[in-house]
């Protein structure tokens, strides 16, 4: 019933011993050519180069200023220098390390030094230049990287579109078996990882140390990337690497408890144990990590499972058995109370208004039940390649931060994706098991109403129970044999609203202070907003905000997301 308190990264000192794994630490070296190498010890392959540029090279070292303008961005320098030496084959030029000029411009993420070099080259060799751009662009370095891995790195899609016009291998992998998906995940790149998914990569693909894109995502706290890949398949959470570790592992090594949680959230086993016998548990003890390794140990309490007054961090799959509990023994109690209080002594008119009473909580069970939350699209009949589609051309327009990728949309303010409903939910609130549906925008209010009669139905209801338990008690003959039965029943029902006495007064409570103040369930114990340092104030326009207000906005957003995917579709059939 009341949703999980967010928990943030936890700080570490950076002089603290932390267990790590090497061969997840060390690609980050790798990614990054020494900038005093490059300079110097520059190399040029004779044998392609033409012979009378050899005075031009000694005498003014123009591959080397080359590689210096480049480094630097500067392009009006390079088109300056390329028109100067116009003889030079720019595409035999490496460093020590076989980093070609593409290599540091893609590196640089800069588009439009990549596009004068290739138009170079054109311009150059007219008759035979995708063979050597072909060439050029799948050339490796000594660690094995091409051009393109860094364009996936840095999510620039027009560049790796550029390559791929030039005859890039999108499939090839480096010295470590990496591919571009690894290298996307690595940067937390969403554009990358989305395109990758387009043309046919598989996300199950392991580097030569049996590590996925989710393992690289995970271990270098690349939340978007881990959003994406999830959002796409949960068939890569237990996936174990060379060294026996899954995902979780990896994120509790590096302290990243929001992915610990998402990971939780969708299903990851937490009792998987790598070669050294550890589970991510013992990892995140190991490693200081306290709000991690809590939420790894939790433990739900019996009674706060069965009455899902909390989720857990867990995987939750929306099912109507937990909404079939609240009603069997609403209707239980109720009918104790029916029984026990009215029937025996024929008081038909009270029965009536009690009669009359639960029904009106019934019908608000039912109109919340059944009831939109606010949901900002409705279910896709799609198929994946034209989401896919639909999700890449949203990507190039919106920041990958605002995006839903399950739910293929722009994200509204204050909405939230449902991990159980799997849909985005405008003004979200919770999720409730007991209706079986999402608070948010559109059912707020008759979930507030169905709450607040619902806490008079219990304490009414417990206090007619009492009434009648203590006057059998009090009885000079004893309890009569045949309330014997009924006895023991009507304490069973007893202890059941108690049970649920609290808690209900209290989400009321919580339901109130968040109409005055103008929040949600879902944004008063988030983490995240609550450093955003923002006061809220009491008001009863707050209230007519969340009640009305919210609900009228809802409708104007649909209509406004219908219109984007109308608009989608009408570009992607022309």
């Amino acid at each position: 019933m009341f949703p999980n308190i967010s928990i943030l990264n936890e700080e570490f000192d950076e002089d603290q011993p932390r267990q790590i794994v090497s061969s997840y630490s060390d690609i980050k070296k790798l990614l990054s050519p020494p900038a005093n190498k490059i300079n110097s010890d520059i190399i040029i392959d004779r044998h392609k180069a033409k012979s009378h540029t050899y005075g031009l090279i000694e005498s003014k070292g123009a591959e080397q200023y080359l590689i210096k303008v480049i480094q630097n961005n500067d392009l009006s320098e390079i088109q300056n220098l390329l028109d100067e030496a116009e003889n030079i084959n720019i595409y035999t030029i490496t460093d020590h390390k076989k980093y070609t000029l593409l290599h540091l411009a893609a590196y640089n993420n800069n588009l439009d030094t990549v596009k004068l070099l290739i138009n170079h080259v054109k311009k150059q060799h007219k008759h035979k230049c995708m063979s050597i751009l072909t060439e050029w662009v799948n050339q490796q370095t000594e660690d094995g990287f091409v051009a393109f891995h860094f364009a996936a790195y840095r999510g620039n899609i027009e560049m790796i579109l550029e390559f791929e016009k030039c005859g890039a291998n999108l499939f090839i992998r480096n010295a470590q078996g990496m591919n571009g998906l690894h290298l996307a995940a690595q940067g937390d790149q969403p554009k990358s990882v989305v395109y990758f998914k387009k043309i046919g990569f598989d996300f199950a693909q392991k580097d030569s140390k049996g590590g996925t894109a989710l393992h690289w995502a995970a271990y270098y706290g690349c939340e978007l990337a881990v959003n994406y890949l999830l959002s796409f398949t949960d068939q890569l959470l237990d996936i174990k690497d060379a060294e026996g570790l899954t995902a979780l592992h990896l994120a509790s090594m590096s302290g990243n408890s929001r992915i610990v949680k998402k990971l939780l959230l969708q299903g990851a086993n937490r009792n998987i144990k790598n070669k050294e016998g550890q589970t991510a548990a013992d990892i995140a003890q190991a490693n200081s990590f306290k709000a991690i390794h809590k939420m790894l140990t939790e433990s739900q309490n019996f009674l706060i499972t069965y009455f899902s007054i909390s989720q857990g961090f867990q995987k939750v799959n929306r099912s109507k058995d937990k909404m079939f509990k609240f009603i069997a023994m609403l209707i239980y109690c109720q009918g104790i109370t029916i029984y026990y209080n009215f029937y025996p002594f024929e008081s038909y008119q009270n029965l009536i208004y009690y009669s009359a009473f639960q029904l009106l909580i019934w019908f608000f069970f039912i109109i919340v039940w059944l009831s939109d939350p606010g949901k900002q699209i409705k279910k896709q009949d799609k198929i994946e390649q034209e989401l896919l589609k639909s999700l890449y051309e949203i990507l190039q327009r919106y920041d990958a931060k605002d995006i839903c990728p399950e739910c293929v949309c722009v994200k509204s303010p204050r909405s939230k994706h449902c991990d159980i409903c799997q849909s985005c939910v405008l003004v979200y609130d919770h999720h409730c098991p007991w209706v079986d549906n999402c608070i948010g925008s559109n059912n707020l209010f008759q979930f507030y109403i169905f709450v607040w009669l619902l806490c008079l139905d219990v304490t009414l209801t417990l206090a007619f129970q009492f009434y009648f338990v203590i006057k059998q008690i009090q009885n000079d003959k004893g309890i009569e044999n045949e309330f014997i039965i009924l006895f023991i029943l009507s304490l069973f029902s007893i202890i059941i609203m108690l049970l649920f006495l609290f808690p209900l007064w209290f989400l009321l409570y919580i339901q109130t202070i968040n109409l005055l103040t103008g929040q949600t369930t879902y944004e008063k114990y988030s983490q995240s907003m609550k450093n955003s340092n923002t006061q809220s104030t009491v008001s009863c326009r707050n209230c007519l905000q969340m009640c009305c207000y919210n609900k009228i906005n809802s409708q104007e957003k649909k209509k406004q997301n219908h219109q984007s995917f109308q608009l989608f579709d009408s570009n992607q059939k022309s």
